[in-house]
């Protein structure tokens, strides 16, 4: 496939990338600072759309202007612990104001210049927000926004979503889809374990660095991927044989909106299709799923009692 030409962004300057084969480098790994080493440049530059508005990271140091510090990450934050979530990362606080808590995942120096690319060009608000980056010899540091939770911890507490809230999570992972669409990407590797949640009912598409130029031809691989998250969803768990339907109609009414939606998946060709879908049409609000992520969440603990609806 043909890559869009050079000028189109700006291009990225960070360290060499040499010869380790795993992609993920532990955050222990950064203790010891060394010096860095120059790289070359990344030139994957897709056309960007016009169409779907862009949201910068909240804090001082947007994505546009994301730089990677020769530095270690724990000069600035300090590591609490380790989580595995969509993948190895850190949970840290910055040391100084505005305090917060932050995600830090480490990338080796094969994937590190594209990774860091991904984080710097993609920018919307259902896509995981970077807010700094630092390099070590050893590769990138990339610094996130907090997100707690991710969606297969809403798949695995005891509580189903109504149609409401059904249609709150599709219609922000969409919203973040689209935005891919739009700039010319596809993420590839879609999944309830790299979509996150935060306690005010946003939902994001995480793991940028699985991106790559969207193909013009075959099967739009991000809303097939859908079919399975909405199995999950409605019913907590996808057909073994690979098929798309639910099992439990006393939950879901085959005429309902739910289901025509998980039907309408594994046949769209555009997210726009979806997006006009009545399920995603009717009102709803992020607000309504605060009581599932906080019930995720203690599920998390161990300690709860949960009362299922009648």
């Amino acid at each position: 496939m043909a890559i869009p030409p050079k000028n189109r962004h700006t291009q990225i300057d960070m360290f060499e990338l040499t010869g380790d084969k795993s992609t993920v480098l532990s955050t222990k790994d950064t203790q010891n600072n060394k010096k860095p080493q120059p790289i070359g440049r990344y030139g994957l530059k897709p056309p960007p759309s016009p169409k779907v508005k862009k949201v910068r990271p909240t804090l001082k140091s947007s994505a546009l202007q994301l730089r990677a510090a020769w530095k270690s990450p724990w000069d600035k934050y300090e590591k609490i612990y380790d989580l595995e979530l969509g993948g190895p990362v850190a949970v840290a606080v910055r040391k100084v104001p505005p305090i917060e808590l932050v995600h830090v995942r480490a990338f080796l120096k094969p994937v590190a210049e594209k990774a860091l690319h991904m984080f710097r060009q993609l920018q919307h608000h259902n896509i995981i927000a970077a807010l700094d980056a630092f390099t070590t010899d050893e590769g990138l540091f990339i610094i996130l926004e907090h997100m707690p939770i991710s969606l297969d911890r809403i798949v695995s507490s005891p509580a189903y979503p109504d149609e409401q809230q059904l249609a709150a999570i599709l219609g922000q992972i969409l919203n973040g889809v689209a935005y891919l669409s739009a700039e010319g990407f596809e993420h590839g590797s879609l999944c309830c374990s790299n979509i996150f949640l935060n306690t005010n009912g946003e939902v994001k598409i995480a793991n940028q660095e699985c991106c790559h130029l969207a193909e013009t031809t075959g099967d739009p691989c991000d809303l097939r991927a859908l079919s399975p998250i909405v199995m999950e969803l409605m019913q907590k768990y996808v057909k073994e044989d690979g098929a798309i339907g639910i099992d439990d109609l006393h939950r879901w009414h085959p005429n309902s909106n739910a289901v025509g939606f998980l039907s309408a998946t594994t046949s769209a060709t555009s997210t726009v299709e979806l997006l006009k879908h009545p399920l995603l049409t009717s009102p709803w609000r992020k607000e309504s799923l605060l009581g599932l992520i906080s019930l995720a969440q203690v599920c998390l603990r161990g300690r709860y009692k949960y009362t299922p609806k009648v």
